[in-house]
């Protein structure tokens, strides 16, 4: 028994090295399996999926809809939304996602701005205003919330001139 204990004593520090080593091996393969690209490069960004109720918008994989915080209505080509979605990627790498690919679905970037942790962003296409926030959420996951109106039509300025005041 002493000398089996004696073994096991020597195998142990040779045992943690090999964990550790393992581990660290495992590493790589891991990150790839969560979802996000990791070529190596600066500025890659989550892959896209499609989403079942803003299916032309694109979504970061891994987030998933909050049913109860969310609410949509469409009716022909006009529609309203609210999404709200959660995922484990930072919010920064939320941020360059939708940058890269809001455009593929035809909106185009028109401002952004970062207010206390809460990138805001404001992307419009030929009929809609669609306007992204993400702001970091509980346990380590971030909160992005997706807002769909539809794009004011017609001039903001009057054609005609405003009818005259009558006396009183």
């Amino acid at each position: 028994m002493a000398r089996t204990r004696d073994n096991l004593w020597r195998l142990g520090p040779l045992a943690g090295t090999l964990t550790v080593g393992l581990a660290l091996g495992l590493l790589p393969a891991c990150s790839s399996m969560s979802g996000s690209v990791s070529s190596g490069q600066a500025g890659t960004t989550a892959s896209a999926v499609r989403d079942p109720v803003l299916q032309d918008i694109p979504k970061p994989a891994g987030f998933v809809l909050d049913a109860e915080r969310s609410s949509a209505i469409a009716s022909g080509k006009f529609r309203l939304a609210k999404c709200e979605y959660g995922g484990a990627l930072t919010p920064s790498a939320v941020k360059h996602f939708y940058e890269e690919y809001m455009p593929s679905a035809n909106f185009e970037l028109q401002h952004w701005s970062l207010d206390r942790g809460e990138y805001t962003m404001t992307f419009q296409s030929s009929s809609e205003v669609c306007t992204v926030r993400v702001r970091p959420g509980n346990w380590k996951q971030t909160a992005v919330l997706v807002e769909i109106i539809p794009r004011p039509q017609g001039s903001p300025q009057h054609e005609s001139q405003p009818p005259m005041r009558r006396p009183q």
